[in-house]
């Protein structure tokens, strides 16, 4: 629910990926030395409790309501705009193109 975060809640997810992708590797020679079938079946069991384990937690403390922290007070001020031939634009940015610019209240 945090739309105006996504690029960086995105960006750390990434990050979490591509550090374990470079770590697992040395954890799975670490724990199947000799590459047997009961190394293997341990290996398993780890990443399944792992996974119980991440996903109880995230059941516990997700929200469906927004976050404080997401919600955002839009205040625009009233702009006033004018008709150029082929296109809308605001009396402020007129201004600065040095147009000629009608406000309408």
């Amino acid at each position: 629910m945090s739309s105006q975060f996504s690029h960086v809640i995105f960006s750390w997810t990434t990050i979490q990926l591509s550090v374990i992708m470079l770590i697992l590797p040395m954890i799975i020679n670490f724990l199947t030395p000799t590459n047997a079938v009961e190394e293997w079946a341990d290996v398993f069991l780890l990443v399944t409790a792992c996974i119980f384990i991440g996903t109880t937690f995230f059941n516990f403390v997700i929200e469906v309501e927004p976050r404080e922290w997401t919600k955002t007070e839009i205040q625009s001020p009233k702009l006033s705009t004018t008709t150029v031939p082929g296109t809308t634009i605001c009396a402020e940015e007129g201004k600065k193109l040095g147009l000629d610019v009608l406000q309408i209240s």
